[in-house]
């Protein structure tokens, strides 16, 4: 009775510890660690991923500076900028120096040692627009799992005037992202992180951007409507398909020097390469007024796809600029298709405030809503992470033009290409 209770037992520990290490190796196999290092080189930074971190007017006392040199004024501004996440340094000191009739100076405790003698000069540069500029490189600090890492990371720094104010806002930006292998199976890809948090830290996956050089063709592409980057909230919350699996970032260092992906239990598609001359991705619309429409039965006109929303103001600037382009062709040979990004997460904007902003604005082509904001189905196929945007599609098909935002240039240049493109 004994030996068979121990036999059992025995058995039972080694189905156990089969478990266990079965369930090691799954895990194993479905974090990838990526290594990272910083960049200052541009080709590595991500589109519009840089992050602004302004600078904060506080007491001279809570900066315990312990050295300084003779400022030209006598009463300088004492402020600072947060970077990284130590409570011993993560608050870098930052004075303005103004005063009538001489060159404006600013010091920024870079080297984070509390001497604000030995950083450089603390003089401006103007620029062609007439603002000031200078770069700064800050000695960050991060701490992460007991450990304390410093990095030099460099920043350009702004002053943007006030109005009539003689002083003024300063603003640091990020230059800098960090780069590193991502290895999956044989395959490595290049890839390329940024966070949008201003101390520049990588703790939260929602806050990361990720470029991975998906096609392997040795460069990351930084277009509008690129198929290679994943943004915050997008490369971070949600999934993303590389090599037909889906993954996540499952975690970051403080620092972002170690990104952790993991398989995604969502499935999602890999992004489409939206391409100028190539076949523009075929989809259906639900509009507004109840109406089903699939692009490709639309072949033979030339099409303007409208990513925009009732709450974004560079959107609503353009109308009329699409109302005179709408005003000057003949449907039988161009439309427009209006996908609005309202609705969702994103606004709490209905279908039938959609319809009373259409009708009040005097917009009477097409109109898309599905009510998920970023997440629209249209936008999702077209990797839209900012409006507006303006893609022309022509008669066959093929994307001629995608063009961000608006202003006189760029709707002119849109109005042009869609002449042309109808008379072809």
């Amino acid at each position: 009775m004994r030996n068979r209770f121990f036999a059992h037992s025995i058995y039972a520990l080694l189905v156990f510890a089969l478990i266990v290490t079965l369930t090691q190796l799954v895990f194993a196999q479905s974090i990838i660690e990526i290594k990272t290092r910083v960049e200052t080189d541009a080709q590595f930074f991500i589109r519009e991923a840089s992050t602004f971190t302004p600078s904060v007017v506080v007491e001279k006392a809570a900066l315990r500076i312990r050295k300084e040199p003779r400022y030209q004024s006598k009463n300088p501004i004492y402020s600072k900028i947060v970077i990284g996440n130590s409570p011993a340094k993560q608050d870098i000191a930052v004075v303005i120096d103004e005063i009538d009739g001489q060159p404006p100076r600013l010091y920024v405790d870079g080297n984070n040692n509390r001497n604000m003698t030995d950083d450089g000069t603390p003089e401006w540069v103007k620029s062609n627009t007439g603002g000031l500029s200078k770069e700064v490189v800050v000695r960050a600090t991060f701490l992460s799992g007991g450990k304390s890492t410093e990095v030099n990371l460099p920043f350009s720094i702004s002053r943007f005037l006030i109005g009539d104010e003689k002083q003024s806002r300063i603003v640091f930006e990020h230059k800098y992202s960090r780069s590193g292998d991502l290895r999956i199976g044989n395959s490595v890809y290049k890839i390329s992180a940024q966070t949008f948090n201003g101390k520049g830290l990588f703790s939260d996956p929602n806050q990361i951007t990720l470029g991975i050089d998906t096609n392997q063709d040795g460069e990351i592409s930084k277009s509008v409507l690129s198929a290679e980057i994943f943004w915050g909230g997008n490369g971070g919350g949600k999934p993303f398909n590389i090599a037909d699996e889906s993954y996540r970032i499952a975690r970051a260092s403080e620092s972002g020097d170690r990104i952790f992906l993991e398989v995604s239990p969502i499935k999602v598609a890999s992004k489409n390469y939206i391409l100028i001359n190539s076949p523009a991705p075929d989809f259906n619309i639900q509009t507004t007024d109840e109406k089903t429409v699939k692009l490709s039965d639309l072949k033979g006109k030339v099409l303007l796809l409208d990513f925009w929303a009732i709450w974004c103001g560079p959107c609503i600037a353009n109308l009329p600029g699409i109302r005179k382009i709408y005003s000057q062709h003949q449907r039988t040979e161009f439309e427009i298709i209006g996908i609005s990004l309202d609705g969702g997460e994103t606004s709490k904007s209905t279908v039938d405030d959609v319809r009373n902003f259409v009708a009040k604005q005097q917009m009477p082509w097409l109109i898309a809503f599905d009510n998920r904001g970023w997440d629209n189905a249209v936008a999702q196929i077209y990797n839209i992470t900012n409006i507006p945007i303006h893609v022309v599609i022509d008669k066959k098909g093929s994307v001629r033009l995608i063009e961000r935002s608006g202003g006189t240039d760029r709707m002119n240049k849109i109005e042009a290409l869609i002449a042309d493109l109808i008379k072809e």
